[in-house]
């Protein structure tokens, strides 16, 4: 017979926050915080409430002296208690406190807590890259620019290989032109390549969910993997490039203050020079290197939008014409061993492979300052001669070039 069962209930009330509530017949244990029932019993037949002993698992081996009815809540009600922490804050906060509690044993979420305190889940680390060229490529569209481009640009669409992460670059007028280049690019790979596109990863554009794009797609046994709705992660690859071309391209419109309509010239040298730079995906090879197996020459790179002066002579319609003028360099041609030529003056683009840099001027940098000096003489009420620059080009070939330069 046991002879430590006798509780009082003033101690049990004290050191668990309650309310003890009886009449003749029952009562009731009441936790003051939540108003949740923690025990309901009968009294009996000698005046005194019958409390089971396996409601306190350790009452013998603790000693009467204490009632302590915390040991049979449940660590979900504490949870509740505590104000809906994580698990691993909750369970420091009753071993700081030195509360046992028993663990629930069908262990559910809690609904109130993914009410306010949803967010989205980690992204692991893939570790399923393929390492097979051309097995899935990844893209997406970039725009629309704040500025239309000097060829009638608003947008680009960029193709990456997964497994060398070689980047190409077409430049579109309108998003509905992203199937036909995605044709382009996938004659052009099994062509040069050998090979045909395994899998595509795209966001969930209305360009990639075209009635013609799918049926492509099945026509060709291309698989479609397309990123879940505001979840850009999934597409992480393609969003990466974009920052990566964007930022560098900024930086060289920067340094030889370009116009803004430019941008699509900055965008395909980026380009360029990306696929040439080592990348740590790929253990410091570059994408050039990865995807052809051998280095990528780079002694011939000029800074972008400096001078260049190109041979004219076959271009001059009399002898007296001069045989160069200055050009800004806007990068190389794909399919030619050759420079892009501006010329500020005429605005028009010639290729030419007999030519010379200058990379210490920057003809926009003369345009840039000669037109801040005529706002100047405007607003102190003098005229000024300078014409306005009119601008006629023709639209360069739109993927970026894997050939080395001459």
């Amino acid at each position: 017979m046991l002879t430590v069962n006798l509780l009082s209930v003033k101690k049990l009330c004290k050191d668990n926050h309650s309310w003890f509530i009886y009449d003749d017949i029952q009562f009731f244990m009441q936790d003051k915080a939540i108003g949740a029932i923690l025990h309901h019993g009968k009294s009996s037949n000698h005046e005194l409430f019958r409390v089971p002993v396996h409601i306190f698992p350790n009452l013998l081996d603790q000693g009467a002296g204490s009632a302590y009815l915390g040991q049979c809540v449940t660590s979900s009600l504490w949870h509740q208690r505590c104000g809906h922490p994580s698990n691993d804050i909750l369970k420091t906060m009753l071993r700081e406190s030195n509360i046992v509690v028993t663990s629930d044993e069908n262990v559910k979420l809690c609904s109130h807590c993914l009410d306010g305190k949803m967010s989205r889940l980690p992204f692991s680390d893939r570790i399923d890259r393929v390492d097979i060229p051309f097995y899935k490529v990844h893209s997406d569209v970039w725009g629309p620019s704040p500025v239309v481009s000097v060829e009638g640009f608003r947008y680009y669409v960029s193709f990456i290989d997964e497994a060398t992460r070689f980047v190409w670059i077409f430049p579109i007028m309108n998003k509905s032109e992203v199937f036909g280049s995605f044709v382009k690019f996938c004659a052009y790979i099994e062509n040069q390549f050998h090979t045909r596109v395994k899998v595509l990863q795209s966001d969930g554009g209305g360009e990639f969910l075209s009635h013609a794009f799918k049926e492509f797609l099945a026509t060709h046994g291309i698989l479609h993997f397309i990123s879940c709705p505001y979840t850009p992660q999934q597409n992480g690859l393609a969003e990466r490039k974009h920052r990566h071309l964007i930022e560098t391209a900024i930086t060289l419109l920067s340094v030889a203050k370009l116009p803004h309509k430019f941008w699509s010239y900055a965008v395909n040298h980026a380009a360029f020079l990306i696929n040439r730079m080592p990348c740590k995906g790929l253990n410091m090879l570059s994408p050039f290197g990865k995807l052809f197996g051998k280095k990528p020459d780079i002694a011939n790179l000029k800074v972008f939008g400096s001078a260049i002066y190109p041979y004219l002579r076959p271009y001059n319609t009399h002898k007296l014409q001069p045989r160069s003028t200055q050009c800004v360099f806007l990068g190389y041609s794909p399919g030619y061993k050759g420079a892009i030529c501006y010329s500020i003056s005429n605005g028009k683009v010639l290729i030419s492979c007999h030519v010379i840099h200058d990379e210490t001027i920057f003809p926009y940098r003369h345009v840039a300052s000669t037109a801040t000096d005529a706002t100047s003489s405007l607003s102190s009420g003098h005229s000024s001669n300078a014409s306005p620059i009119i601008v006629h080009l023709p639209s360069f070939m739109d993927h970026s070039s894997s050939l080395d330069m001459a």
